[in-house]
């Protein structure tokens, strides 16, 4: 009796390898799909209470002698200063990361000159495959929440 001595995987074998190796890889970009939402929803949380801080910031400083104010409204938040209780034709018009939304709980968040306190209470939610909520204390402090 002649035995075989082929050395290898059969061809179902090698199906097999290829099939559970695809269900991983599918598996896994679905994984870092969301932990890319997560990190894209952190940054731009961060970036977002910072800009409140910078505009708190400048209304504590009466930069150009103004009242500041920020609105956010789907994929957009704005910037802009009032003069005597009239907001400025011109607002800085900034765009978030990718399919982020925000909503907030208020028209617009307005910081006083020279206390920089702002005018009522807030919070603003951004959403991207989960929340982040930036809250804005009546006394000014900034807090964010994932």
């Amino acid at each position: 009796m002649k035995q075989s001595s082929q050395k290898g995987l059969t061809m179902i074998e090698l199906l097999v390898v290829i099939g559970i190796l695809a269900v991983c890889s599918v598996g896994a970009t679905a994984v870092l799909a969301k932990s890319r939402a997560r990190s894209v929803l952190s940054t731009e949380a961060s970036r977002f209470a910072d800009t409140l801080l910078e505009t708190q910031h400048m209304a504590i400083t009466a930069q150009q002698g103004k009242t500041w104010a920020i609105s956010c409204s789907g994929s957009t938040w704005q910037r802009y200063g009032y003069t005597e209780e009239i907001p400025d034709p011109t607002p800085e018009i900034h765009t978030f990361d990718g399919r982020m939304h925000c909503t907030a709980s208020a028209p617009e968040i307005r910081f006083h000159k020279l206390t920089g306190m702002p005018e009522s209470p807030i919070t603003f939610t951004l959403s991207l495959d989960g929340t982040a909520v930036i809250s804005v204390s009546q006394v000014g402090t900034v807090t964010v929440t994932q």
